[in-house]
């Protein structure tokens, strides 16, 4: 398993991106600089900060040792270091105010180490102090210490703990609450003792803060460079009230922001806090805050690989210290991809590392993945993706293993990659396929799979694997729907002399780019007993047997529904016929396929589900509870008027249409059936 944060261990070349950061910074020789890093969710921007700051320590530390300073007690950074994740803020207390505090008291920290400007960092202190307190609201524990308490608060207060004590909490916690509010008054007063002038006005107090900072830095002579994450995981009022207090700071001199976070997300904020303003407007408060952009790089087919080749190295048998050369080795060889050279298996074991069994066959699995994770939609390359994909397969593999059941790691990483990123009616064939076959083989994928797939599933020395692959996937087919072929019948049909090309086309719905190019992937499940697989992965889908308590008839009726669903009204008499207990069963099996289903229109299942209804009218509770607890954001117009003419429908139509929460155009379409009647009662 890998955890999903933060590391400064670089896995994919990235020190040289934080590199170029550094070189900013130092450049800039104590001027204001502020340096956006941008990218989407998962591809490492958080990573990146961490190494850009330790890059910065490394070569403060080296330029120490160049000075012969050797004692770490006599080595002092040009550079202070705040890191500041707002979202660990938002909630419980101002980020604004909190972003604020954390710099004065670092500069604070420093300054007593160093004995030095201890009386400016103190006044930058006390002057954030006071801004703080600035925003507290009246009526609040500043108002408690700046005189008598107003009548209105004290009200207030009575009335919480009257309505408390009415309720049966505890006098223990009403009394600590009390204790609260005088401690606050008190805490208030505290920060009221040194006080700034009092006839300084509000433009006045915001320069002399900015003043005291700047003073401050000087008399420590250091760069601050504050290091801002997770700001495009907040709330808009935070994000941008955190970008506020940057503002404060920012082109002063001594001062380098690096701000982390997907620029789109942080244009959202902006405006939706400023109303909407167009987006040239949104755009320009963008800028004036970051004067330099640098987007995380987008990982190609060479990266993927080597992060998934080191993820795996990283939980290997082998020794911390081989494990570090070969990370190296791969971050070198990646800064030389450029010039045609490859990383790939016989890259790491040419390394001189004795590789064990285990790691050696999970290096293949890598590489026979790569191409697809880098380039399917769903994962891209996105490391965080990539990570995760890893770690489900690994826990399926830990399942098996505790379980007994023997599984093919290959194999499994095939089908898990068909359960993510596979149409979910394309995974539901395939499992009924499995579970239908009696040697668990899916013969599905027969007529669809290249035959040849296992001599190209271990990657020989030197060649250029996956993609090599990938253009035999490319010439499995030829172009047009109704023409399109498998490898294996390409094969028989010139063996035959070429005349039977078309005999037997491959379906429309498996000819789609991503799924042509996963039947390409080694190694070829057709030739496989994926039962373990598919237990080991039932979570997504349950495992359909002939035991699982149907008659052989309801058994091959829940096939039909599960084939084709879209066709399940033809099914209506011969259910009908089937127990009460039968259908409940049938009817559940659909509902743990419909699961899943994250986009509520009218999906193939559906019919079906309202096929079971049809026959089945104590079902009804059961299919207006199961779409009742979808998530608001899944229901979908398209739904509203098949549902409507149901009598079961019209309770539930009701309480969407009084949701804040469901969107308007499925408001509207319930509105329009409540207004024309066709809502059944």
């Amino acid at each position: 398993m890998w955890t999903d944060t933060e590391t400064n261990i670089d896995y994919i070349n990235f020190s040289t991106v934080a590199d170029s950061v550094v070189e900013l910074i130092e450049q800039a020789e104590g001027k204001p600089l502020s340096i956006g890093v941008s990218g989407a969710w998962g591809v490492g921007k958080s990573s990146l900060v961490m190494l850009t700051k330790d890059a910065l320590e490394r070569r403060e530390r080296q330029r120490a040792r160049d000075q012969g300073i050797r004692d770490d007690d006599d080595f002092q950074s040009k550079y202070i270091f705040v890191s500041f994740n707002a979202w660990l803020y938002q909630g419980y207390d101002d980020a604004r105010a909190a972003l604020m505090e954390a710099i004065a008291v670092k500069l604070a920290e420093v300054a007593e180490e160093r004995k030095t400007g201890v009386e400016k960092t103190r006044d930058f202190l006390r002057r954030i102090d006071w801004f703080r307190l600035a925003s507290l609201t009246a009526g609040s524990a500043a108002a408690l210490a700046l005189g008598p308490p107003p009548v209105g608060l004290i009200g207030q207060f009575a009335s919480l703990f009257s309505r408390g004590r009415r309720n049966g909490v505890d006098d223990n916690l009403i009394e600590d609450a009390q204790g609260a509010v005088t401690q606050a008054a008190g805490e208030a007063k505290g920060l009221l003792r040194d006080k700034p002038a009092q006839d300084e006005s509000p433009r006045q107090r915001i320069q002399a803060l900015r003043d005291s900072f700047v003073a401050a830095l000087q008399e420590l002579e250091v760069t601050l460079v504050v290091l801002i994450d997770d700001l495009d995981r907040c709330l808009p009022e935070t994000a941008v009230s955190t970008l506020e207090a940057i503002r404060l700071f920012l082109f002063l001199d001594g001062t380098a922001f690096v701000i982390a976070a997907d620029d789109q997300m942080i244009k959202h904020a902006v405006k939706k806090h400023f109303d909407q303003p167009d987006d040239a407007l949104v755009t320009n408060y963008f800028d004036k805050l970051i004067q330099i952009p640098i987007r995380v790089p987008t990982l190609g087919t060479q990266e993927v690989r080597a992060y998934m080749f080191l993820l795996y190295v990283h939980n290997s048998m082998l020794g911390e210290s081989e494990r570090e050369r070969i990370r190296i080795a791969v971050c070198d060889r990646l800064a030389k991809t450029w010039q045609g050279l490859r990383i790939d298996r016989a890259f790491i074991q040419g390394l001189g590392i004795d590789l064990p069994n285990e790691l050696v066959a999970q290096l293949d699995t890598a590489d026979r993945l790569t191409p697809i994770m880098a380039t399917a939609s769903g994962i891209a390359g996105n490391p965080r993706l990539v990570k995760r994909f890893l770690n489900a397969l690994s826990v399926r593999m830990a399942v098996a293993k505790t379980q007994g059941v023997s599984v093919d790691e290959a194999a499994l990483a095939k089908l898990l990659l068909f359960e993510r990123l596979a149409p979910a009616e394309l995974y539901q064939e395939l499992a009924t396929s499995i579970t239908n076959s009696v040697d668990g083989k899916p013969h599905l994928l027969d007529g669809l799979e290249p035959e040849d797939l296992d001599n190209a599933s271990a990657t020989p020395t030197g060649s250029t694997g996956f993609a090599d692959l990938r253009d035999q996937a490319d010439t499995a087919t030829v172009p047009g729907p109704k023409d399109k072929v498998s490898g294996s019948q390409r094969a028989r049909s010139e063996r035959d002399g070429g005349t039977n090309l078309a005999v037997a086309p491959i379906p429309e719905r498996w000819a789609t780019g991503f799924v042509s190019e996963w039947l390409a992937l080694p190694p070829r499940l057709a030739d496989i007993d994926m039962r373990g697989a598919l237990y080991v992965s039932r979570e997504h889908l349950p495992i359909l047997t002939a035991e699982d308590g149907l008659s052989s008839t309801a058994t091959e009726l829940l096939k039909a529904l599960i084939e084709h669903p879209s066709e399940a009204g033809a099914l209506t008499e011969p259910l009908r016929e089937l127990s009460g207990p039968e259908q409940s069963r049938i009817f559940e099996r659909l509902l743990d396929l419909a699961r899943p289903i994250d986009a509520w229109g009218v999906p193939d299942i559906f019919e079906a589900l309202l096929v079971m209804v049809q026959v089945g009218p104590d079902l009804s509770g059961s299919l207006a509870g199961f779409l009742g607890g979808r998530p608001a954001a899944q229901i979908q117009p398209d739904l509203i008027p098949r549902i409507s003419g149901q009598p079961w429908a019209s309770d539930l139509m009701t309480a969407w249409a009084g949701n804040p929460d469901i969107e308007a155009p499925v408001k509207a379409a319930i509105a329009s059936r409540l207004g024309n009647g066709n809502v059944a009662k």
